[in-house]
């Protein structure tokens, strides 16, 4: 049966705090459902988007048709300057209850919401820079997205390298608990139903494989630094294989 799924939107950016907290209440009353993660994780992450040096914070809230809160999709831009170069980064968090997963809901607004900025600004470098928990999201991207970093594809260039040590600094990321350069402690662990699925993938698809080889603890907090090129090409490719995939979904 078909579940039918609809986004509340809001522009945190320039909110008085009040009112960004109202949101974020409800925000965290679905990520609690969606991650494990202690109190203080909680306040943490609270903190940072709270105080955000985001030049842009859209967060959109799922509700299924009984109007219940299912899932979130945070979107962030930056603007940095690297070695005198002015880039724009991308960054977001996305969430859904497990019975809403699977449906490709957030993937298409995270991936509109880039575009639409880039084609006003055309001869501007981006990137994506994610926080992988899970190997789902990193599957998801790896099959509908060209280029990502670091990937079975081809090796990382030295520029996404110096960029991510970077990003590192400039976000106040903190060391994984494997010690890996490749990730980061996040702090959110995702609550799995599907476990048995995602060893069965891992048998069956390469990249998942490779996630758990680059990620040996995401069950305990780490996460897998992702970065992808924004190329309009690469963007439009993506939607259309989206949309033509949930219109097979919806047969």
């Amino acid at each position: 049966m078909k579940k039918e799924l609809f986004a509340d939107t809001f522009d945190l950016t320039d909110l008085p705090i009040t009112q960004k907290q109202n949101i974020l209440d409800r925000f965290f009353g679905i990520l609690q459902q969606v991650f494990l993660g202690s109190k203080t994780e909680e306040q943490r992450y609270r903190n940072e988007l709270i105080e955000t040096r985001a030049n842009n914070f859209t967060l959109h809230l799922y509700k299924n048709e009984q109007g219940k809160d299912v899932g979130f999709c945070t979107l962030m831009r930056y603007e940095i300057t690297l070695e005198n170069k002015s880039i724009t980064v991308f960054r977001s968090a996305a969430g859904l209850l497990p019975e809403y997963r699977h449906m490709l809901t957030t993937l298409p607004g995270g991936l509109l919401y880039v575009l639409k900025y880039k084609l006003t600004h055309l001869w501007k470098d981006m990137v994506y820079f994610g926080i992988y928990v899970h190997p789902s999201s990193y599957h998801l991207l790896y099959k509908y997205y060209p280029q990502i970093f670091p990937s079975l594809k081809k090796p990382t260039p030295s520029s996404i390298n110096d960029l991510v040590a970077y990003l590192k600094k400039y976000f106040n990321l903190r060391p994984a608990l494997s010690e890996s350069e490749l990730c980061v402690y996040d702090g959110w662990i995702t609550i799995d139903k599907d476990s048995a699925l995602m060893q069965k993938k891992k048998k069956q698809y390469p990249d998942v494989a490779y996630f758990h080889e680059k990620n040996p603890k995401f069950t305990e907090g780490d996460g897998l630094i992702v970065v992808i090129p924004v190329k309009i090409i690469y963007i439009l490719r993506s939607l259309v294989t989206v949309f033509f995939k949930k219109m097979v979904k919806l047969k």
